[in-house]
């Protein structure tokens, strides 16, 4: 076993960090000291209660209540977003999307790839698609600004292409594609470099905890596939989704 056991006195001298960040924001002028700690304390508030709930969810070791946790947690980022999009697509319509693309590259992992005898009452089921979930909605959220912003600044474009007899999707389409293209592609790259510059945190966090470094590597190539799948599922779906908002 790797990890060595912190209790809560650790966890508060951890804070000496933050206080040290604090300081030199401070002596630097910055101005963020007031940020920093509303910032912090969310930041601690919300760890706090994903560690119990997720302590609880996992204790009743139940198919159901490992679903209805994911579900909440999709719901959770549609309301986010909701915000993000400027209310064009309802919260519902969000969390559908986001749990229909992660549903299948999620089902398969844990039936193909992991296998756990508990089936989808066991941890795996709930950490990996709460991993993936954070994954798939970053993406998902690049591309749908992206398309927000470009639909804003090529207006002038669109009215020509409406006015030359085009309809609202053939105006849209080779904007469409480029959003895509360029979220997608950027992304990509980003994975290509996973365990070049930087250390995965799933797979830091698993070998830290003790797991072996193959079993670990396993889980971290089985998130990065999931993610990509679901998440260039979710662009692409989210892109539609306000590309249609766009043409009513």
């Amino acid at each position: 076993m790797l990890l060595t056991a912190l209790d809560p006195r650790d966890g508060l001298l951890s804070l000496g960090l933050g206080g040290v960040a604090l300081v030199w924001c401070w002596r630097q002028g910055l101005q963020l000291e007031q940020a920093l700690i509303v910032a912090g304390g969310r930041a601690i508030l919300q760890l706090c209660a994903l560690g119990l709930g997720l302590t609880l969810v996992l204790s009743f070791q139940s198919p159901w209540v490992n679903v209805f946790a994911i579900v909440g947690v999709a719901l959770l980022w549609g309301v986010k977003l909701h915000q993000s999009f400027d209310r064009r697509l309802p919260i519902w319509r969000i969390t559908g999307i986001l749990l229909r693309s992660l549903a299948l590259p999620w089902i398969y992992g844990i039936l193909v790839v992991v296998r756990p005898v508990t089936g989808f009452a066991s941890p795996e089921a709930v950490i990996l698609a709460w991993a993936g979930l954070g994954g798939v909605v970053q993406l998902g959220e690049r591309a749908g600004q992206t398309l927000l912003q470009v639909l804003k600044r090529e207006r002038a474009d669109l009215e020509t292409r409406l006015s030359l007899g085009a309809s609202p999707h053939q105006a849209i389409a080779p904007h469409r594609r480029q959003v895509l293209g360029q979220v997608i592609g950027a992304q990509v790259q980003t994975w290509g470099q996973v365990g070049l510059l930087g250390l995965p945190l799933f797979l830091a966090g698993l070998m830290l905890a003790g797991t072996d470094g193959v079993t670990a590597l396993g889980y971290q190539v089985l998130l990065l596939a999931l993610v990509l799948l679901a998440g260039v599922v979710a662009a692409t779906a989210i892109v539609d989704a306000l590309s249609r908002s766009w043409e009513l």
